[in-house]
């Protein structure tokens, strides 16, 4: 793990993977930033976490190694997994699926605390929970591995996170039936007009299916 360190910061401690995990509920429970976390486990994708894969927990190099938050069923035990109630995140393949038994969960079976999951609304898009939250796509995809962002329905309950999880950018993006301008910005947390500046060529309006774009680094 030690390659995927960050500067200022140490392998405080190693967690070993268990069923219902998730890298955003291990970050929560851990009280380690998400995008830390997943900064120091690069070679990990978070939509394909497994059972038994090992994490680096990552702490400033000037802080003490901590075992968490410290109260209630998420004490880290001496091999760095968490000891108590399960977590949900993964099913018996090691596959993102649901497990009622997490006590952050409550009845709605998310890997996120209950007061980050949002119930989708009559009519409501992923586009409108990125704008009521400022989140990026990316940032809700990880929080949500197993959710379709794009088929959304009114009752649907899904984590919204406080804060946005960087992404590395491809260099370029072909439009899908659908997309225009905005929804390109929306998609990779982007402003319309560095998209405008990078792609002289195109009006506005030449930002439809089919087309490729430069993405602004």
């Amino acid at each position: 793990m030690t390659q995927n360190q960050q500067p200022g910061s140490i392998c405080a401690e190693e967690y070993t993977v268990k069923r219902g995990d998730s890298f955003y509920l291990i970050a929560h429970k851990l009280g380690v930033p998400l995008r830390d976390l997943l900064a120091a486990n690069r070679d990990i994708h978070p939509a394909r976490l497994m059972v038994g894969d090992v994490l680096c927990i990552p702490r400033e190099a000037d802080d003490s190694i901590q075992n968490g938050p410290g109260s209630g069923s998420g004490n880290t035990g001496s091999n760095g997994t968490v000891n108590g109630g399960e977590m949900n995140g993964i099913n018996n393949d090691g596959l993102p699926g649901t497990n009622d038994s997490s006590p952050d969960q409550g009845s709605t079976g998310l890997s996120c605390p209950i007061d980050e999951q949002v119930t989708i609304q009559q009519g409501e898009t992923v586009a409108d929970i990125q704008l009521q939250s400022l989140l990026s796509r990316n940032t809700l995809q990880t929080a949500n591995p197993s959710v379709d962002l794009d088929t959304l329905s009114a009752g649907q309950t899904i984590c919204v996170p406080r804060e946005n999880v960087a992404c590395t950018l491809p260099s370029t993006y072909t439009l899908v039936q659908g997309e225009t301008l905005e929804t390109v910005a929306m998609r990779f947390n982007l402003p319309l007009a560095s998209l405008l500046r990078v792609n002289p060529c195109l009006a506005p309006q030449d930002f439809e299916e089919g087309v490729t774009v430069i993405l602004p680094r």
